[in-house]
């Protein structure tokens, strides 16, 4: 990983000290979706590119975002695969559901957990008689989107940080009483 320096965050930073807590965590939680929101941007534009081929598109409807509050000063941006619907009539429902691999019993959700096997790849596999399964080559699209994308990302926080900063003390300016 490179070492990123924002400039202009430390001014940016002790503006938001001096707000309250909730505000903190409002222009902090919105600064770290617009850079989450990039990466995301990032591998889906790469999800289907290389070896992987769209079957069904479960791997691409499965990825989502989320911004999350770990304890009282952590917050957290991570991409995620979701669980999607495949009882609806969307082609990836029915592509889902018509897969023969699929056997989804009574399942009405179901998420790509096979991207990681994609991304890293496998060792060799056998079953219990001595069979050969092969492996899955690894095939890597999402770290490489992170490593190609992580300093816009930090650009576009700093950028939405500051932007967030200004306003909510604009918005604290107007409410103060004239004396």
């Amino acid at each position: 990983m490179a070492d990123f320096q924002v400039l202009g965050i430390a001014q940016a930073v002790k503006n938001l000290q001096e707000m309250s807590r909730a505000i903190q965590t409002r222009v902090t939680r919105k600064a770290v979706r617009s850079a989450t929101g990039l990466i995301l941007k990032a591998v889906r534009g790469d999800t289907y590119k290389g070896d992987r081929t769209r079957r069904t598109g479960l791997l691409l409807r499965s990825l989502a975002m989320t911004v999350s509050t770990k304890r009282r000063d952590v917050i957290v941006g991570k991409i995620v695969m979701r669980p999607v619907s495949v009882t609806g009539k969307s082609r990836v429902a029915q592509r889902v559901r018509s897969s023969k691999k699929a056997k989804l019993g009574n399942a009405t959700e179901m998420a790509a957990f096979y991207w990681r096997f994609l991304e890293r790849g496998t060792k060799p596999r056998t079953t219990k008689g001595g069979a050969n399964r092969g492996a899955v080559a690894a095939s890597p699209w999402v770290e490489p989107a992170f490593d190609r994308t992580s300093g816009t990302a930090i650009d576009a926080f700093a950028k939405r940080f500051n932007r967030e900063v200004e306003e909510e003390a604009k918005k604290l300016n107007t409410q103060l009483p004239r004396r």
